[in-house]
């Protein structure tokens, strides 16, 4: 006898095999399914395409340019904070300020390590700063394509002013009236304090501006760029009165002497040189075991300090020999400053600290650290002097 259709459905289903559930998929199988490399690349090269076509190259470039400056960071030491880039003493050595690449600029008072200011207005990386000759404004250029000028006094912003591209580095002249920014593109843009445009655009290198500085008189402009050169300017006219290119790598740092007379240049090629500046012709070179990474004058024109890969050094300008190497110089001392009495000086390295020594005896006297509200640190029995001008250790 047939059985009716409901029973032998449910005998179907009693006959049918126990079966265990489907695994996940591994995710190395996900992974596997994702576009290939080449199609990832095509779709960004087709969607930026579509974008300069839309808005055009420079607004592109504006678009780009801030998350580039997110990602793109030099690789510290594990463990260790920002590195620091850019240092300034105030005119009247009782401030110290200095960049990082978390974006904050931090003022701290020499006197006893106080953090006076954290200044900040986004994730964009601080490139260089420079206080004004009165000490009332400190300017920071940013990653960002903008020169933000600080009140010293008390951190409030005043004013930013826009660049065409990432500022990489930025010089007050002697009597306040212009600031020079130097960008990734090459080119040089003098900044009427009194306008709100750039004055003059001088170009001519082909690669970024690393360093900028004016002479005392402020009657010549150097600018040092990883093209390889490094050039002067005549800052009233813009005119270019000589190519220096003696270097064989990137030009990274640059400092006049108190005089005017001399320009010592520093470079990726393990060696820094001296300049005449009347006529643009080397007279020295002092050779090193590591990337010239910063320099500077002491104010009265008798030490050029050089911070490398591995230590600082300090050379009488008068020859070409060593006097000391500072102890327990940071890796890679990205900027140097004296203070204005000539007693100190302080480094910024890649470590994220800022070490301030004693000229003279030529020891670590105390270390400030990047982090916000982080605490001074001084080496024992040393007291760290207020930087006042006109004393002398």
């Amino acid at each position: 006898m047939r059985a009716p259709s409901g029973q032998r459905r449910l005998n179907r289903k009693t006959e049918l095999p126990m079966t265990t559930p489907e695994k996940p998929t591994p995710l190395s199988v996900i992974r596997r399914r994702r576009w290939p490399v080449w199609a990832a690349l095509l779709a960004v090269i087709v969607l930026l395409l579509e974008l300069i076509w839309v808005c055009g190259s420079s607004s592109l470039f504006q678009l780009v340019i801030p998350i580039a400056a997110r990602l793109e960071r030099p690789a510290n030491p594990p463990g260790a904070s920002e590195a620091s880039h850019g240092l300034a003493f105030s005119p009247d050595g009782a401030l110290l300020a200095a960049g990082s690449t978390d974006g904050v600029a931090r003022l701290w008072r020499t006197a006893d390590g106080l953090l006076l200011q954290a200044l900040q207005v986004g994730p964009g990386r601080v490139s260089s700063l420079a206080f004004s000759p009165d000490g009332l404004i400190l300017a920071v250029g940013y990653w960002d394509g903008y020169v933000r000028l600080w009140r010293a006094g008390d951190g409030q912003l005043q004013q930013a002013l826009p660049y065409p591209g990432p500022v990489q580095s930025i010089a007050f002249s002697p009597d306040g009236s212009t600031l020079a920014a130097g960008t990734w593109d090459g080119a040089i843009y003098l900044w009427s304090m009194d306008d709100e445009t750039p004055r003059d655009q001088l170009t001519g290198h082909t690669d970024w501006i690393s360093s900028l500085a004016f002479s005392p008189q402020g009657g010549i402009l150097a600018s040092g760029s990883h093209d390889g050169t490094a050039r002067l300017w005549d800052t009233s006219t813009g005119a270019l009165l000589a190519t220096l290119t003696e270097h064989s790598g990137p030009v990274l740092s640059l400092a006049f002497a108190p005089d005017g007379q001399t320009l010592a240049t520093g470079s990726f090629d393990q060696g820094s040189q001296l300049w005449q500046v009347a006529g643009g012709s080397r007279w020295r070179t002092l050779a090193q075991a590591a990337p010239v990474w910063s320099l500077a004058f002491s104010p009265d024109g008798q030490l050029l300090a050089t911070g490398s890969e591995a230590a600082v050094q300090l050379w009488p300008a008068a020859d070409g020999t060593v006097l000391k190497m500072l102890a327990e110089g940071p890796p890679a001392t990205l900027s140097l400053a004296f203070s204005p009495d000539g007693q100190l000086l302080a480094g910024g390295g890649r470590d994220g600290q800022v070490r301030v020594w004693g000229v003279e005896e030529g020891t670590l006297l105390y270390r400030f650290s990047e982090g916000a509200n982080a605490p001074f640190k001084r080496r024992a029995g040393r007291p760290p002097g207020c930087g006042r001008p006109g004393r002398r250790a």
